[in-house]
């Protein structure tokens, strides 16, 4: 799908019926993480969100299977950690500053509201920019700095000692910021 042309579709199959969809960009990142802190009620929430109601017509691993292909996730790994932009930001964990730099960047684009897909294309704009605390945070993560010189080479290894992801049993117990700003 290019979503310069066309836009993404408002609807998912799942066992065989079409299902209408809500696509704000802030819905499924409310259901990323709750799916990625296995936060229960707020899954539920975040499916009545989508949906309008929770689907009875499948199971929910064909619920599940049919969110991942629309949000294009082919990876379930980066699916069940809500790494869904790059495999080193965390929704959960980074929603502060995702949503900073979206209003930063594309404040016209986010008072007008964006779907997921367009969201994701913003972030990843975001972070092809070294000027932007996103890159900032997603190299130090990620970046490969054992050739820089001794002093730099020292600062981006701070940088990701500060940056670095909770493991998955800390981030259940870590406040999820993406509730209170999206």
């Amino acid at each position: 799908m290019n979503l310069l042309c066309e836009n993404a579709p408002d609807f998912l199959t799942v066992g065989g019926k079409k299902l209408k969809i809500n696509t704000d960009f802030s819905v499924w990142i409310r259901f990323l993480t709750a799916f990625e802190t296995n936060d229960v009620l707020r899954l539920e929430n975040s499916l009545v969100e989508i949906f309008g109601k929770i689907p009875d017509t499948s199971s929910f691993d064909e619920i599940i299977t049919a969110m991942r292909d629309w949000l294009n996730l082919t990876d379930e790994k980066a699916f069940k950690t809500g790494q869904a932009c790059a495999p080193c930001l965390s929704f959960c964990y980074d929603g502060n500053l995702i949503y900073a730099e979206l209003w930063k960047y594309f404040p016209d684009m986010m008072k007008r509201g964006l779907t997921y897909q367009e969201g994701i294309e913003l972030v990843n704009l975001i972070l092809c920019d070294d000027k932007t605390m996103l890159w900032h945070r997603a190299f130090a993560r990620s970046g490969d700095f054992s050739q820089f010189p001794k002093e730099q080479k020292r600062y981006w290894e701070k940088e990701r000692a500060k940056y670095k992801l909770p493991s998955k049993a800390n981030q259940q117990n870590t406040d999820d910021v993406l509730s209170s700003v999206f």
